[in-house]
């Protein structure tokens, strides 16, 4: 991916409503800011986008412009992308109070503030945390709050016993 081809294709399909962007392991993103500003410009229609591999550069800065331009995002996928934040997730968090599906996989830099922000999300009902390393179990009883959540993935974490999830009346 290049940013030039990147922007082409998004300035000539406004009506997206799905954008991926994967990135190879060790291959430079060439893929910047200016991609994803261009996303928030042209697709206002988006209702799903994921950015992941290790190599991507997906920013906070990234996250508020497509949270300003693509108001109507209800799944996000940022699996293995090393340079998100509880910030980041944040943003995503108090953007989109209608987002349902969210994956962070393979991401030491998420810690139990993210999944606070995204326990606040009360249409949430997929979140997959494989590899979230930083999670504490009072990210159990965060999720536990989520009336809508039918799958949580908590593989890979420090997380051994879900019980506090008995109050998930969907799981």
């Amino acid at each position: 991916y290049t940013d030039a081809g990147v922007i082409a294709i998004l300035t000539a399909c406004r009506n997206l409503t799905r954008f991926s962007c994967m990135f190879r392991l060790r291959v430079p993103p060439r893929v910047s800011h200016a991609s994803f500003e261009a996303l928030a410009r042209s697709c206002n229609k988006l209702k799903s986008f994921a950015v992941c591999g290790a190599a991507s550069n997906f920013s906070d800065a990234d996250a508020v412009a497509i949270a300003r331009g693509c108001p109507h995002v209800e799944s996000i996928n940022l699996t293995r992308c090393g340079s998100v934040t509880d910030a980041t997730v944040a943003i995503i968090a108090q953007a989109y109070p209608k987002l349902r599906k969210m994956s962070l996989q393979a991401m030491a830099t998420i810690t139990t503030a993210s999944v606070l922000s995204l326990a606040a999300c009360p249409e949430l009902t997929e979140l997959r945390l494989p590899g979230a390393t930083g999670i504490t179990y009072s990210t159990v009883r965060a999720l536990a709050k989520c009336p809508q959540m039918k799958y949580i993935d908590l593989s890979e974490t420090n997380i051994s016993s879900v019980a506090d999830l008995g109050s998930c009346l969907n799981l």
